[in-house]
């Protein structure tokens, strides 16, 4: 039986895709796996494997833009079969899986996996398994997407082209444009965050959904070696093999009022309702300078205190004086070679003590000193041995 080739969705926010190549000329032998064609996006090029085995009909040339899912080519398990498509113009053939529906069909696989965590390690992971032929089942305790789409890089990096657009529109009447009185409202700008997010999140449950997986919205809890248990029904769950991919939290650190209400990690961070007039960030690293970043571009005064003794400690030193002269440039003070010694509480604003007895009262407190592993799925009981791999 004939197999459908149809345009891949190969991201959350893919359309089109370009053929750039096709492998295997017209009518020639293609087998399961090998590689058949590359199609480029706006952010990758991809190499796509032949769903099936056969002889190879093309119905969308190279160098041609495909909307996903239209199909592009179909592999005749035959030369009869293959004759008989090409006569009909690459007509699709009756019944034949399509490679996305060959993947929904995975859950019939022999070897069943468990991934708990539907971050950026556990998605991928379930959809290759998937893929490969296995019974999937992705477990997830709060949004799929993890971190990265929820709690970090899509959500900073929708506010920091907030915050620039409000930067440069503040400063377009040097360049000729007189923009009125610019103002930011705060409220809007986490809204177009939220939604930015939600498209993405909704997005990738299509891509997970279209796989054939089963997607559970629980806490996985792994009772045995091959059993997992979703805390909120009680339900257990046996596989051959079980991912855990779930993932990191925000560190904390043992300052002396680190715990006083106020002190935020980046994970409040991104959900706050208005902008404080004042935030010192503990932790000079990637993290806390993309929210100094944003912070000051919207006009909050911010002052960075970093222990080592640069900020973007695992960075180029040659690259981290480069940043840190244009962060000064744009107001944000900078202390290195400092540790917050202690954290008070007065009123609505916090005291902070911090370097050579330097004192500084804020209205917020940013806590960003990297994050840690996230084990609390009783992994005591299975004995496994933890190898941190750089």
């Amino acid at each position: 039986m004939a197999t459908n080739i149809t345009m891949p969705k190969l991201g959350l926010t893919m359309e089109t895709g370009k053929i750039v190549e096709w492998k295997t000329s017209e009518g020639g032998e293609v087998k399961q796996g090998d590689i058949l064609l590359i199609v480029e996006t706006e952010k990758i090029t991809y190499e796509v494997e032949a769903p099936g085995s056969g002889l190879l009909h093309i119905v969308v040339p190279q160098d041609a833009e495909v909307p996903v899912a239209e199909l592009i080519g179909v592999i005749a398990a035959d030369k009869a079969e293959f004759d008989k498509i090409a006569a009909a113009g690459g007509t699709p053939a009756a019944n034949a899986p399509t490679a996305s529906s060959q993947e929904s069909a995975a859950p019939s696989g022999d070897i069943s996996i468990i991934v708990i965590g539907g971050g950026p390690g556990g998605y991928p992971a379930a959809i290759r398994a998937s893929q490969l032929g296995a019974k999937v089942t992705i477990i997830e305790k709060d949004q799929f997407g993890g971190t990265c789409l929820n709690r970090g890089c899509i959500p900073t990096k929708a506010l920091l082209q907030s915050a620039g657009v409000y930067r440069g529109a503040k400063g377009a009447e040097m360049f000729g444009v007189k923009a009125g009185d610019v103002k930011l409202d705060f409220p809007a700008v986490m809204k177009r965050k939220n939604t930015v997010v939600k498209q993405l999140v909704g997005g990738l449950g299509g891509i997970l959904k279209s796989h054939g997986m089963k997607i559970i919205n629980g806490t996985g809890q792994i009772v045995s070696p091959n059993t997992v248990k979703v805390m909120e029904s009680g339900e257990e769950i046996k596989a051959d093999k079980i991912i855990i991919a779930t993932g990191s939290v925000p560190s904390r650190v043992p300052i002396d009022g680190v715990d006083l209400e106020g002190v935020i990690t980046s994970d409040e961070a991104l959900c706050l309702e208005k902008l404080p007039e004042s935030i010192l960030i503990i932790g000079g690293g990637v993290i806390g300078m993309e929210f100094a970043q944003i912070m000051n571009q919207m006009d909050v005064e911010v002052t960075v205190v970093e222990m080592l003794p640069q900020i973007l400690p695992a960075e180029d030193a040659e690259i981290a004086t480069a940043f840190t002269g244009m962060v000064k440039k744009e107001g944000i003070e900078i202390c290195t070679s400092t540790s917050v010694s202690r954290i008070e509480s007065k009123g609505k604003k916090k005291l902070v003590t911090f370097g050579d007895k330097k004192r500084r009262l804020i209205l917020c407190l940013l806590l960003s000193v990297g994050r840690h592993i996230q084990r609390d799925l009783t992994l005591a009981r299975l004995a496994l041995k933890w190898r941190r791999v750089l």
